[in-house]
């Protein structure tokens, strides 16, 4: 049997093959489409801040794109204009302090930690960003482990991961162990 009697002796075969190779495009296209929607996101946060430099989400993304590139120095800066526009963003603030944490800069990670509890006990910042708190509870933990703080270290991963309820967060803290 060759290829073209295959295709037309019978609809089940038929339905099979065009079925996988349809099923193969559409992945295909997904696949490519998650590799450059970092980018595009990144473009259209760059023509938002070109029309309204101080739009504080365009800076998050810029920011979020940066840090996805590795680029920490840059990401870092995108943050700061953010707190400069909003002092108490939590999304910015914990960036900040990972962007120095990754950069093994821990004493201007300990600082935007130490901000960002400052802001949780006066009740200016959003409290209620579990994700924020979870990231940053495990930073602060790592602070302690270099300290020689153990108890105090596992105390504060373990918050961490039960705080970590979405499984971007749980993957952030995951990653940070590996550092």
């Amino acid at each position: 049997m060759n290829y073209l009697s295959i295709i037309s002796s019978a609809d089940g075969s038929m339905t099979f093959i065009m079925g996988g190779l349809t099923a193969l495009f559409v992945w295909g296209i997904i696949a490519l489409f998650n590799s450059i929607k970092p980018k595009v996101e990144s473009v259209a946060a760059e023509i938002s801040l070109n029309a309204n430099p101080d739009n504080v989400k365009a800076l998050i993304k810029k920011g979020s794109f940066e840090m996805s590139k590795n680029r920490y120095d840059s990401a870092i800066e995108y943050f700061q204009r953010v707190l400069k526009l909003s002092p108490n963003d939590c999304e910015a603030l914990t960036s900040i302090a990972l962007a120095y944490h990754i950069k093994k800069d821990y004493m201007n990670s300990k600082k935007q930690i130490e901000h960002y509890s400052d802001l949780l006990s006066s009740k200016l910042g959003e409290s209620n960003d579990i994700s924020c708190m979870a990231i940053m509870t495990y930073l602060n933990g790592h602070h302690f482990q270099m300290e020689g703080k153990t108890e105090e270290a596992q105390n504060c991963k373990n918050s961490a991961f039960d705080l970590a309820i979405t499984d971007d967060t749980k993957d952030v803290i995951y990653k940070l162990n590996l550092y």
